[in-house]
This record gives C-alpha cells, structure tokens and sequence, in this order.
C-alpha cells in the first residue's frame, strides 16, 4: 500500500513564540547551563549526529527515518541515544509514539544560542552563525515539549529562552489530524519500456490446398493436424513490454491541518497492474510469422548452418 498527498491551500494564519521552560528533564540536551561563552559553529554537517536525519525535504522523511527498522539495525547508539531524548519530553515508547502532526519545521536564525550535539553523542553550549537562517525539524510531544533537529545535519539542537519571531518563521502550532472522505475514479496510467521480456519470432508455412480455410496465425491444433509446419525459432531478443496500472483511491483519508500552512491530505492508494490483473505475465513473447515453404526452408538451413558454426566454435 502506498501512501498519496493531497495539498490544498489553508486559509489560517496563526504567530505563537513558546519558551521551553517547562522541559526540565535529565537529558543533556536540556539542561540550561549557559554560564560560559558558547561554542561558535559555522558549519553545519561534518559531524552528524544522528545521520539517518541529515538533508530530508518533507516531515514524511524525518518521521519515516526514524521509525525505520533498517536505520536502527544500521545505528543502534543513535537510535537508542534518540529514543532516550525524545522519551525525556513526553514520548513514551520514543519514536514509535511520534506521529506526523508532532513533527514542524521551521527556521532557526543565525546567532541562535542552544545546547547542540554531535557525533559522538556529546552536548555543547553552542551558537549558529552565518547569514542565512538554518532549517531545522521540531518534535514537540503532546506536553507541548519540544526538541530539534538541524536539517543540514541531523544534529539535535535545543535553543534556549523565547526565540523572535525570525527564528520561528515557518513554526506554528502543532498540527490537528481529521479524519475525511475522499473518493476519485479508478484512473489507468500506461508506462512506456518499463519491464524487460524475450521476444521469441517464429516462422511457418501452410502445408497443401487443404489449409486455405485455416485461421490466421500459427496454432497447436493446426499443427497437430497436419496443416501447419512447425514452427521454427529464427530471432530472439529482450524488448520492452509497456505496462499499464491501475490506481484506486481509498475512501477515507487523513488531513493534517497546521496553521499557515497547506493542507495535507494521506489516502491510501492501490497500485495493481493491468497487464498482470488481465491474465497477461509477458515472460516470454511470442511472435509467429507466415512464410512460404521456400522461405522457411532456406530460414531452416541458415539456422543449422549457425548451430554447426557455434559447435566448431565451441570445439576450437
């Protein structure tokens, strides 16, 4: 099953700055202790973090990246290191209890100041430079605490006091899920070369005056009674077979709602393809051509001619 989204303009706009006074938690990346000068970082993706996180586009990507199973057999200490982090802040079971409406992203200015981490699962007092501001994805669990995650690297980061509005320019509320009708036709959509088959091109003749009446094209029965030869391999190669598919749109759907942004709306789809759905697994192609008996039995001598060339090859 695979999932569609739908994007439909929302006509909200909301502004909210939130303060994370009310994460006190064990973790290093919330502690607060902003007492010496902070670490200056010009450069964002040397030292990943969690690198299963690094450069994605959409919230679909973060959350499917951390709830991957192959990401966690691939990172163990990063994965166990994220589900201590977002265990801290409300999210039970980590990141299974994450859901698409907890993960925003928004913009964090140059000369924001926060606890950070980096590759080797240490914390650091830390301050982003730079000219242009950094994307980062916020999870926020439903006590309305909140950590990030700087896109260009995946490391967390954990700002400190009331941002400015620049800073969370793109951040709003967290998001509402609805459940919705959707309802469309079932839509055919036709691939060019898309799956790779053998041709098979065959040739035969009619045998006698007795065949006039026969159908066209070569057949088993034809062939069994006596009025068509049989039929001789003269050409074999890989074609491309077009596909068609048909896609079906599930009823019901999700829409995600946050403020200031466009509408998001999960339905699931099914792919099935028509080539296979009539009956037809294109394998092997076959091909059968009328010729004339003169015709056959020169393609005929040709053919053995290539089978004792390929056997004194073979032999040398």
């Amino acid at each position: 099953m695979k999932r569609l989204f739908f994007l439909i303009p929302a006509l909200m706009a909301a502004t909210a700055l939130f303060a994370q006074n009310n994460c006190t938690k064990d973790h290093p990346i919330y502690k607060t202790d902003n007492t010496s000068s902070p670490k200056a970082v010009y450069r964002l993706g040397s030292n990943p973090e969690f690198p299963f996180l690094q450069n994605l586009s959409t919230r679909q990507q973060v959350l499917a990246a951390m709830q991957s199973k192959e990401n966690a057999k691939k990172y163990p200490r990063q994965m166990k290191e994220l589900n201590k982090m977002l265990k801290e802040i409300g999210f039970s079971n980590g990141v299974q209890d994450v859901t698409l409406s907890a993960v925003s992203s928004y913009n964090v200015s140059p000369g924001t100041t926060g606890n950070m981490g980096d590759g080797h699962l240490n914390y650091s007092y830390s301050r982003l430079e730079g000219t242009k501001p950094h994307k980062a994805w916020k999870i926020t669990s439903g006590e309305d605490c909140n950590v990030s995650f700087l896109a260009a690297c995946g490391n967390a980061f954990y700002p400190f006091g009331t941002e400015s509005a620049n800073a969370y320019s793109g951040y709003k509320p967290k998001c509402t899920d609805i459940p919705v009708s959707v309802s469309a036709d079932a839509k055919k959509i036709t691939v060019d070369a898309t799956k790779l088959v053998t041709k098979k091109t065959y040739v035969y003749y009619k045998r006698g005056c007795e065949c006039e009446n026969c159908k066209p094209g070569w057949s088993e029965a034809g062939y069994k009674d006596g009025l068509l030869s049989r039929p001789l391999l003269v050409k074999k190669e890989e074609v491309n077979v077009p596909q068609t598919y048909k896609v079906t749109t599930g009823n019901t759907g999700t829409a995600t709602i946050c403020p200031g942004k466009p509408m998001e709306v999960n339905a699931d789809i099914e792919v099935e393809s028509e080539n296979e759905y009539a009956g037809f697994k294109p394998a092997i192609k076959k091909e059968y051509v009328e010729v004339s008996r003169r015709e056959y039995r020169i393609a005929l001598r040709d053919r053995e001619m290539m089978e004792k060339l390929k056997q004194r090859a073979n032999k040398e």
